[in-house]
């Protein structure tokens, strides 16, 4: 039951991100197979989304995403970035400084049976790859969708958190784990957001969730500067 809520208050919370997160606006496919496999890409005043489909078992299981990135900008996925045991399958941006300016979410990609196809990113240099794990078993077409958003204020703040001293290692542990049980970064933040401003509450999470997402969050409440920047 804990996991079934949890599921469907996060699929709210990533409802909700799209009046609190921008499109990224550099990320266009790259190499890409389009023999047995389609894609577009949405662009919106400057903003981009991509969308693409595997038609067959004949096609590639990698599909390549090339950021144009400026200068001293990198990739990391999230197990590089917050710690293997932390690994939340998100990738993000990030500067010169190590500060967050950009979150891919973790992947997915859904078959035409509505089914789950294993997938998961990785990074070299500035290209994301998507692998989706599919087969000849698999009901097609599948659909995949990496979204990639700017960070909001909220985002940064945590993300500077976990690089900080401001609270002792053990909490930064605790925040960490947090973020991985709740399903990444960008979810983490909503839910911080939907407790500052009362549309959610430590007892709602505390069933959906556990205890230590809970005590992640009593954590980062007690922190003047992230609920400032979290308050809107």
């Amino acid at each position: 039951m804990k996991k079934i809520t949890g599921c469907i208050l996060s699929f709210v919370l990533i409802v909700q991100m799209g009046n609190n997160l921008t499109c990224a606006s550099n990320i266009e496919p790259y190499n890409f197979d389009y023999k047995n496999s389609d894609v577009t890409i949405t662009r919106t005043n400057g903003n981009s989304k991509g969308v693409f489909t595997i038609n067959n078992c004949n096609a590639s299981k990698l599909y390549n995403f090339k950021f144009n990135l400026n200068p001293g900008e990198s990739l990391i996925t999230a197990r590089d970035y917050l710690g293997e045991d932390f690994d939340t399958g998100e990738v993000f941006l990030i500067d010169a400084y190590n500060k967050i300016k950009q979150i891919i979410d973790k992947p997915w990609a859904i078959d035409s049976s509505g089914n789950e196809v294993p997938t998961y990113f990785n990074v070299s240099e500035n290209i994301l790859t998507q692998t989706v794990d599919h087969s000849c078993n698999s009901s097609f077409p599948i659909t995949a969708d990496p979204n990639a958003w700017q960070v909001t204020v909220c985002i940064a703040s945590i993300a500077g958190l976990l690089a900080s001293l401001v609270v002792p290692a053990a909490k930064i542990i605790q925040i960490k784990k947090a973020i991985k049980i709740v399903g990444g970064l960008s979810v983490f933040a909503q839910m911080l957001i939907g407790l500052i401003v009362g549309t959610h509450s430590l007892t709602t999470i505390a069933i959906a969730f556990g205890p230590i997402v809970v005590q992640a969050f009593t954590t980062i409440l007690g922190i003047d500067g992230i609920m400032k920047n979290c308050a809107g």
